[in-house]
């Protein structure tokens, strides 16, 4: 038939490519080098494409929604069942408007990359500029701008230090999955369409979304159980030992097989094979017996031992497999990513709820002792386990969990702030100077009342990018634990007290450990904040200076139009404020 046909072209476009891709690593091995690649976008499998190169890399464009998980698993996946170390992703491309992503928005990217598998977050938005180029330099065209004149680059160090932070323990390791998904593709090349499907970021709707394959990946990702994808070709190179499923140095309780409508009579035979060497494979899919010669509806092919678990949930479907999930993270809308190390795992949790946790959890991993750590700050603490691992998580907020298997892990107990008062707060004459930016320092000014510096009267400050610093005495009678609350910041801020750095806030909750810093009497306080280059960006564009430069490419907007910043409001901009001192027991 004529879908046939289509079906057995796209599959040959498929290998070619992949023939293609090997090629090109096989030439860059020669020469000492490694090999990055993002894959989607062909028309090919996308598990075997990403699994040619050193690094799989994902991207995300846009969009930070849960939905698209499953898309970046397919490069994670392709690491983990092929044992490659490292899986990167160009993580903010498009996150918002040129110069006006946030850091937090950059968390909150990083965060969900990671959760999709990924390790080895790539910067794209920083090109090279000139000296002497004019502000704001040489640009790349697509937000987010990472640069010396984006607004990020002064307090990007924080943001480093984080990522450095959560990135050194996914990578040590190994992944930690329960399910190897079988990933069925003759579905996509054998749907009787007209053209050469392509398998991008920006179509996912239509060849991802509807499928049992996504809705089974969903089920298992909300579920808390961790899966990944195994594509026909590397069904092949897998072992089995001890009843669990090898990979390199992957280990799987089982392989599950999604509901499908045709699959090649060799993956039949081979997951039939997989199972009589001790595999436990389940399949969502019932059992006509016909021989195992070509690409058929599943169906119609013969299992002999195999369980079918028809018309069940995939959650239903693995637990009932003896499956483990992390049900008292899923319950609470947390979100993680669990590595085993020799001595036991490691968890890294994202607060995806949007709501405030404070809940005890149980791993479903055995642990005698665990560590916390929270990788905004670098504070940790060895945490009390009697009755599971208390967790308390600011909406958005993340952790890393350290389980130690068979010892007790030492150090300083972990430790949740918790307030003895009404948090205090900080009233006075705030002074306000301006340190650096453009395009000229407004006038010092003071305020009893924070609020955006955009709203002061004169254009030199609707118009400034860049630093200010904010500057308060307060007194206290006496001395005590207690947070700085910053309130509201736009958008990073770097902070001291009575002299001695304090920290950096770059991403909410913006509180400080300051109990070691305060003073009994006068206490000063000093805020260096640093907003977006927004608000400057819309004064060129007022103003019609020609400042859009780059190479090869037009300087769109979001939507890939002509950009003009000229009608932008300016955007909130310092210390909003309320500041408080919230003293803790």
């Amino acid at each position: 038939t004529v879908a046939r046909v289509r079906a057995d072209y796209r599959e040959t476009i498929s290998d070619l490519h992949r023939e293609y891709l090997a090629k090109w690593h096989d030439w860059a091995k020669e020469r000492g080098s490694l090999t990055r690649n993002q894959a989607h976008g062909s028309p090919g499998n996308l598990l075997d494409h990403y699994a040619v190169a050193d690094i799989p890399e994902t991207e995300i464009f846009r969009h930070v929604d849960e939905a698209q998980i499953p898309m970046l698993q397919f490069a994670s996946s392709a690491a983990h069942v092929t044992g490659k170390k490292l899986v990167s992703a160009e993580t903010f491309t498009w996150l918002g408007e040129h110069f006006q992503v946030t850091p937090a928005q950059l968390k909150e990217a990083a965060d969900f990359v990671w959760l999709g598998g990924v390790n080895h977050i790539f910067f794209h938005g920083i090109p090279y500029s000139p000296e002497d180029a004019p502000w704001p330099g040489w640009l790349f065209y697509a937000s987010t701008h990472m640069g010396p004149n984006g607004g990020l680059w002064k307090d990007l160090p924080a943001f480093n230090a984080y990522m450095t932070r959560v990135q050194s323990v996914l990578q040590s390791g190994k992944p930690d999955a329960e399910v190897l998904l079988y990933f069925p593709i003759h579905d996509i090349w054998s749907d009787g369409s007209e053209g050469l499907p392509l398998f991008t970021m920006h179509n996912q709707e239509k060849w991802l979304y509807p499928s049992a394959f996504y809705e089974a990946a969903m089920d298992l990702w909300k579920a808390g159980i961790p899966c990944d994808f195994v594509s026909d070709r590397m069904l092949a190179d897998l072992s089995v030992k001890d009843g669990q499923v090898v990979s390199g140095s992957s280990r799987y309780r089982q392989i599950l097989v999604p509901t499908s409508r045709r699959m090649p009579g060799s993956t039949g035979k081979r997951l039939e094979e997989l199972h009589q060497q001790g595999a436990s494979v389940i399949l969502q899919i019932p059992a006509i017996s016909v021989p195992f010669d070509e690409t058929v509806n599943p169906s119609s092919l013969s299992f002999p031992t195999l369980p079918r678990s028809q018309g069940s949930s995939a959650i239903l479907t693995v637990t009932n497999g003896g499956g483990a999930c992390e049900e008292s993270l899923s319950k609470l809308g947390i979100r993680f990513v669990r590595r085993a190390l020799d001595d036991g795992h490691a968890y890294f949790l994202v607060n995806s709820s949007g709501r405030p946790v404070d809940s005890k959890i149980k791993l479903a991993r055995a642990h005698q002792s665990a560590v916390l750590l929270d990788p905004m700050t670098g504070k940790s603490g060895v945490a009390n386990t009697q009755d599971g691992i208390r967790l308390v998580l600011a909406p958005g907020e993340s952790r890393i969990v350290r389980a130690f298997s068979n010892k007790q892990a030492e150090g300083p107990p972990w430790t949740d702030p918790e307030s003895a008062s009404e948090p205090m707060a900080l009233k006075g004459t705030w002074k306000v100077s301006f340190l650096d930016g453009g395009p000229v320092l407004p006038n010092a000014f003071e305020t009893s009342a924070l609020g955006s510096w955009a709203n002061q009267a004169g254009e030199a400050y609707k118009n400034f990018s860049g630093t200010a610093l904010y500057r308060l005495e307060f007194d206290l009678n006496e001395k005590s634990p207690a947070l700085l609350d910053l309130g509201e910041i736009a958008n990073t801020a770097k902070v001291r007290l009575n002299g001695k750095d304090a920290g950096t806030c770059w991403s909410p909750p913006y509180q400080l450990d300051v109990g070691e810093l305060l003073v009994v009497g006068k206490n000063v306080l000093e805020v260096e904040v640093t907003n977006l280059a927004a608000n400057r960006i819309a004064d060129l564009d007022r103003r019609k200076v020609p400042w859009k430069a780059f190479h090869e490419i037009n300087f769109v907007n979001i939507d890939y139009k002509n950009f003009d910043a000229s009608e932008w409001k300016p955007l909130p901009s310092g210390l909003l404020g309320p500041v408080t001192l919230v003293h803790v027991k």
